[in-house]
């Protein structure tokens, strides 16, 4: 049996040579169907640990799973959330560890418009939600409102409550062997235009560079330089104004969890 790891963040195919640059892992659809392809449909297994990302590559890599002949399962090994919790659903059997988490919500995007685009994206936002809310529902068991109810709430699944909700099937091993620690922040996939700004850069930096297609390699001084400048781009990206919270409390972690934006899909273009 292969293992499949989706770790990281869910991004577009074409993002992926930056986060392979900086040696982050990642999860993209090209990739995903790569493995497929060798796997050539002998049996499967996902191992589970993204914060979600963009709703078109998840979707694509779910569509590229459900079409697989071979039998697939999943294991959650740390975080499930937004649509790699949709990519988990392509499994037959989950199992979930006792120190990982489900988390569930809406479609999320940002958009800008006068009142009739507003509320256009609106309708595509809950059209899109209402899709997801019936997959949930078929794999809990429960109603298409019970589901929805679920995601309005953006609710987070222990191993245990995943288990009773019929979003998994069991847990992968009964005994912690260490005290679950609860983070205040998650990783978050780059935006496009700011991986778009870097490549311009880099392109700028390296001397010895004669088209865009020959192969270069970065010394000291311009790695660092890349370095420096990434830092200013994120730095920039995160004093934007009315910019959400990363998180704020909520009454009932167990049923109404927190928000963080940091789980949030990326839909159509994602955070700019």
């Amino acid at each position: 049996m292969k293992t499949l790891n989706l770790h990281g963040p869910v991004i577009d195919s074409d993002d992926s040579w930056f986060y392979d640059l900086l040696e982050i892992e990642n999860i993209n659809a090209k990739s995903v169907e790569e493995f497929l392809d060798e796997a050539n449909g002998e049996d499967i297994k996902l191992s589970i640990d993204s914060g979600g990302g963009s709703v078109r590559t998840g979707s694509s890599i779910y569509t590229l799973l459900m079409n697989y002949q071979g039998k697939i399962t999943a294991e959650v090994t740390g975080l499930c959330a937004s649509i790699a919790s949709v990519i988990m659903l392509a499994a037959e059997h989950i199992a979930v560890s006792p120190a990982a988490t489900i988390v569930i919500h809406n479609v999320w995007s940002v958009n800008q418009g006068d009142y009739r685009d507003m509320a256009k994206q609106s309708d595509v936002l809950k059209e899109m939600s209402s899709s997801i809310a019936k997959m949930y529902a078929k794999r809990m068991g429960c109603t298409l409102e019970e589901a929805q109810a679920a995601m309005d709430e953006e609710t987070y699944y222990s191993a245990d409550q995943a288990v009773e909700a019929g979003i998994a099937d069991e847990k992968s091993f009964e005994v912690v062997k260490t005290p679950l620690q609860m983070m205040a922040s998650m990783d978050q996939a780059f935006s496009s235009d700011k991986i778009a700004k870097l490549k311009n850069f880099m392109k700028a930096q390296i001397k010895n560079e004669t088209n865009d297609s020959q192969e270069f390699k970065l010394d000291s001084e311009q790695y660092q330089g890349i370095t420096d400048r990434l830092d200013q781009l994120i730095s920039f990206e995160s004093e934007e104004p009315n910019e959400e919270p990363v998180a704020k409390k909520s009454n009932n972690s167990a049923d109404k969890p927190l928000k963080n934006q940091k789980f949030k899909p990326l839909f159509l273009g994602g955070i700019k």
